[in-house]
Order: structure tokens, then C-alpha cells, then sequence
């Protein structure tokens, strides 16, 4: 998904349950993320980077209801 879509959707009133972020401009990614949280205003959020991500550490979180 592009930039522009991303701003859409987040502009819009459906947010999906989960986001994958991926590029090469760290700040923008990380702008975008906030953003995101400020949506869901969830205590409870897992962020994983590239260098340290685990399979059964995700789906583990993704299964909790």
C-alpha cells in the first residue's frame, strides 16, 4: 500500500485489526505508527522489528482474543 492509501484509510472510519509497516524512512514509519495507536487507544500493543522478529511470538499475540 502506498502513503496516500495508508492516510486514506487512516482518514477513514474502518481501520483494519493489524498493520504492517515497512519501509526505508524510519521517522515516517514511526509517525505513522503513533498515529495508528492514537486510532485504537489500546493499552496492549506489540511492536516488533525486523532484527527481532518471531514467529510464535506474533502468532501468539495475534491468537489472543
Amino acid at each position: 500500500m502506498y502513503r496516500k492509501d495508508l492516510q486514506r484509510l487512516l482518514g477513514g472510519g474502518y481501520l483494519p485489526n493489524f498493520f504492517a509497516l515497512y519501509g526505508a524512512d524510519n521517522f515516517q514509519i514511526e509517525l505513522f505508527a503513533n498515529s495508528i495507536k492514537d486510532k485504537f487507544k489500546s493499552d496492549e500493543i506489540l511492536s516488533v522489528y525486523f532484527d527481532e522478529y518471531d514467529y510464535e511470538t506474533v502468532h501468539s499475540y495475534i491468537s489472543h482474543s
